[in-house]
């Protein structure tokens, strides 16, 4: 198949199990987590496409063959981040990292918010809170940021949004300027434009925060609530893409 900007190339996906979040490292190996099957998903891993084929990767020797990966990330060719629940399917969500052809996982990132970090559904003081892990980004090797929430023990209301960052050797949370009414609701990361942040407020303006050189900066739009955000590979821009009301789309591109 060909368009006027060159050729799309198709890659055949006859995998057991569904594909399920997928991240491109390169030209030439994008990496997808394998979810729910036609029966169940015990046994579901990672696969990855390395310029000729697609080849099935195991998780971590840590992970019970229930324990999914939900989300995968990555900035370079061999590299690759996961984000899986670690206990038989009821446990820690757990970042875990793969740096050639090994795992490791990576210590969990509670103590940097003085709380537990518990899967929902699984909680062992409803009256406490806890923290969720749900979305990972990497724009550098041995660098990965992800998306958290702090939320009443058992799936609760959320308390507040967070950012977390693991620098390679530890996990900080970022200091933003968040009320605890706000949304976060995706994170992109390029190794040129940074790591990228929508943000929905529930009164006022949404906005989109962008940390690049060392610094946050924050861009306001004007009309409509962030949906997707797409960082565009190789460059400093965004793009947006928010709705404004039930029928009304619009796109922006930031710089």
């Amino acid at each position: 198949m060909a368009t006027g900007r060159g050729p799309v190339v198709i890659r055949p996906w006859r995998g057991r199990y569904a594909a399920g979040s997928v991240a491109v490292a390169s030209r030439n190996e994008v990496w997808v987590a394998e979810t729910g099957g036609p029966d169940d998903y015990a046994g579901a891993a990672l696969r990855r496409w390395d310029g000729a084929a697609w080849r099935r990767v195991r998780k971590p020797a840590q992970l019970d063959s229930l324990d999914l990966v939900e989300d995968v990330a990555a900035a370079d060719p061999g590299e690759v981040w996961g984000l899986s629940v670690y206990g038989q399917g009821y446990g820690e969500l757990r970042v875990i990292h793969r740096d050639g052809s090994r795992w490791a996982m990576l210590p969990s990132p509670s103590p940097s918010v003085s709380l537990p970090q518990r899967e929902p559904g699984w909680c062992e003081n409803p009256s406490e809170s806890a923290l969720y892990l749900r979305e990972l980004a990497s724009r550098a090797r041995n660098e990965v940021w992800s998306l958290a929430r702090i939320a009443r023990c058992g799936n609760g209301p959320t308390v507040r949004e967070v950012v977390l960052h693991w620098n390679g050797t530890s996990w900080q949370e970022a200091k933003l300027p968040l009320d605890s009414t706000t949304q976060l609701t995706e994170i992109q990361a390029d190794k040129v434009g940074g790591v990228w942040i929508g943000a929905n407020p529930d009164h006022g303006q949404s906005y989109v925060l962008n940390f690049r050189e060392g610094r946050w900066t924050r861009s306001t739009l004007h009309r409509g609530r962030v949906g997707r955000i797409v960082s565009i590979p190789g460059a400093t821009g965004l793009l947006v893409l928010a709705q404004e009301g039930k029928d009304t789309y619009l796109i922006y591109e930031l710089k």
